[in-house]
């Protein structure tokens, strides 16, 4: 009977190990690469989904960024040559209300944090305003499985409770 509760101990303790790293999931973030702005100023937000905490390999995915646009304006976006998704398709066509949409595919998939883009702004709101961005994603696959990742992905943004202060300042130039 000794062996039977060890054994039954050693498969419960596997199966929670095993459990906590499935559910280690997918981590798709936007943040601003700098915390300390002032109006003026350009910031560039990488767009990246973190593939790590998964067996799954990224094969697909169609999101979307938004900001203030009274506090934010867009400038630009450059794709990243990472991992077979170089170049996304990027809607644009709603910069000016605060959205930028995007979408890309690798039927080889990818692992590990994949770099989707690079999103330029320029600060135009005043000091004490506050940077809030929200990362969505209307769609995420696995490749060759075509699993779906949604249930599995946890967003990291500039959100209402991460918001970057812009402060007094001069610009300090690019």
């Amino acid at each position: 009977m000794k062996k039977a509760t060890v054994s039954l101990a050693t498969i419960a303790i596997i199966l929670f190990v095993h459990q906590a790293i499935a559910q280690a999931g997918v981590i798709a973030s936007a943040f601003p690469e700098k915390e300390n702005v002032v109006s003026g100023q350009e910031i560039v937000v990488p767009v990246s989904i973190d593939m790590s905490g998964t067996s799954e390999l990224l094969g697909s995915f169609t999101g979307n960024l938004t900001w203030d646009p009274s506090i934010l304006k867009y400038e630009e976006h450059s794709s990243l040559n990472d991992f077979g998704f170089s170049t996304p398709m990027v809607n644009n066509q709603h910069v000016g209300q605060g959205k930028l949409l995007f979408a890309a595919a690798n039927p080889r998939g990818a692992s590990g944090k994949v770099k989707i883009l690079n999103v330029k702004f320029r600060v135009i709101g005043k000091a004490g305003s506050k940077i809030v961005m929200d990362l969505h994603f209307s769609a995420m696959a696995a490749a060759r499985t075509f699993k779906d990742l949604l249930p599995v992905l946890t967003l990291k943004t500039a959100d209402k409770n991460h918001a970057i202060l812009v402060k007094k300042g001069k610009t300090g130039g690019k």
